[in-house]
């Protein structure tokens, strides 16, 4: 979708355009004579283009992606900032045409983190691994090696802070002692999330 097209007389600058597809706004600099462009060192949507020596302002509110454009003078040359809805992921900068450049801004949305293994624990286990759950759990086990439940948690907190391996020698050490069902289902969960178990 083409949100502005811009045919701008002044100076070197001879076209402006932004559009807007899957995530992606691509911002289309048109000079009249071949133009460069480097990071402006202002963030990811700043560019410092020379062959070009020219001011343009471009408000685009009803954008879902960009909200505004400004090219501003920069000495010899001209600073063009791109204004999006969310800070870029990545920013493409290609030539276009030979005398265009094209800035394409990766403006999606983030993805959803994955389920955490924090939270797959909990939902198999039945507890709630907080902070303070896994403290009660720690002190349970340091006052009383054969409290059983505090052990249980305290390996399942273990696992929630990434000491998966040490996790797993609790539960296989519980296990041996006092079997129970949840245990098996427990440790195949922290198998799951061991290093080397995840394909990349």
């Amino acid at each position: 979708m083409i949100l502005a097209l811009l045919s701008l007389q002044a100076g070197a600058l001879v076209d402006l355009r932004v559009g807007e597809a899957d995530g992606i706004a691509r911002v289309v600099v048109v000079c009249e004579a071949r133009c460069t462009a480097a990071p402006a060192g202002e963030g990811p949507a700043a560019y410092r283009i020379e062959g070009l020596s020219d001011e343009a302002s471009v408000s685009l509110p009803g954008g879902a992606l960009v909200r505004a454009l400004s090219l501003s003078r920069d000495g010899g040359a001209s600073t063009l900032r791109i204004e999006t809805t969310r800070p870029p992921a990545g920013v493409r900068l290609s030539r276009c045409q030979p005398d265009a450049l094209c800035f394409d801004l990766d403006v999606a949305p983030p993805a959803p983190p994955p389920a955490t293994l924090r939270a797959a624990l909990e939902e198999a286990s039945g507890e709630e691994l907080s902070p303070e759950a896994c403290a009660a759990a720690r002190e349970g086990v340091m006052a009383d090696a054969w409290a059983l439940s505090a052990f249980r948690t305290h390996a399942l907190c273990l696992a929630a802070g990434g000491a998966v391996g040490e996790a797993d020698g609790y539960l296989a050490r519980l296990q041996a002692y006092a079997p129970e069902e949840g245990l098996s289902a427990l440790r195949a969960l922290l198998a799951e999330d061991a290093p080397g178990s995840r394909t990349p």
